[in-house]
């Protein structure tokens, strides 16, 4: 809580020229990549106007070198390739925000309460030599 009664949650976002006040992302969701920020959100976003995604969650996960690198979790209702979902992101996306790595999945793994835990699915990627 801040001097002034107010306290972060952690949300992100901006205000446009018009005053419109946009949400991007949670900061916690945020990932630093080659010193550039990316909201998974804002790529999330993108997977899922693929016709064969389902759903996607959007990680980062440690690089020597780019400090994280953005690793894509996918749920597909059909079959589609890694490569199919990478030229369809360059679509939207700007080259440093396509992720790295995807792994596609029947689905996505949610806690009890419905809610995907990021940093269990950072550790079960690690896991798995991503």
């Amino acid at each position: 809580t801040d001097s002034e009664g107010f306290r972060s949650v952690g949300d992100m976002g901006y205000v446009d020229a018009e005053g419109y006040l946009y949400f991007a992302d949670r900061r916690s969701d945020m990932i630093v990549t080659g010193g550039e920020n990316v909201f998974a959100a804002e790529v999330e976003m993108v997977l899922k106007k693929h016709p064969k995604v389902v759903d996607a969650v959007v990680i980062g996960l440690p690089d020597p070198d780019w400090g994280h690198r953005i690793h894509a979790i996918v749920e597909t209702n059909g079959p589609v390739g890694n490569k199919d979902l990478i030229r369809f992101a360059l679509n939207y996306l700007p080259p440093y925000k396509i992720p790295k790595s995807i792994e596609l999945v029947d689905h996505i793994p949610v806690n009890e309460n419905g809610k995907v835990v990021r940093s269990k699915l950072v550790e079960e990627s690690l896991a798995k030599g991503y």
